[in-house]
């Protein structure tokens, strides 16, 4: 009766080999680009070592609407403000006719000075009305 242990062991290994995880393989999969444009040729010439391409004459039309100018004006001034480290305060920017009001409080004359000369800096500004308020030590 030696065959029984023998088929036993047979397929206690047979059992195992079935239950190991299998080898693992590598699989590609292929992922397109995410925007491909394709330009029709209209020309091709071709000499003994290269081939040129000439791509067509076509019109780009952007639609959309262009800045008002005062608008354009009161942004750059607004920035030019708020970007100079020496001011502190509320100042109100308005343009009119490339004329920009300067209304609000500063804590001194000199910041109001300084406020004035970079309106000025900006282009497109012709005068600059500075209304602007001091009041030092006060917030």
């Amino acid at each position: 009766m030696p065959a029984p242990k023998l088929t036993a062991a047979l397929i206690a290994t047979a059992l195992a080999a079935a239950a190991a995880p299998a080898i693992a393989e590598t699989i590609y999969v292929y992922t397109p680009p995410e925007r491909t444009v394709y330009v029709p040729v209209e020309t091709v010439t071709t000499d003994d070592y290269y081939t040129y391409y000439t791509a067509p004459t076509t019109t780009i039309t952007v639609y959309g609407t262009r800045g008002d100018e005062d608008a354009l004006i009161t942004n750059d001034v607004v920035t030019e403000l708020a970007f100079d480290p020496w001011i502190s305060g509320t100042v109100g920017v308005e343009t009119n006719n490339n004329v920009v009001t300067l209304n609000g409080r500063v804590s001194t004359p000199g910041q109001a000075l300084r406020a004035d000369a970079d309106a000025h800096r900006v282009d497109g500004v012709s005068e600059v009305q500075n209304r602007l308020k001091t009041r030092v030590g006060g917030s």
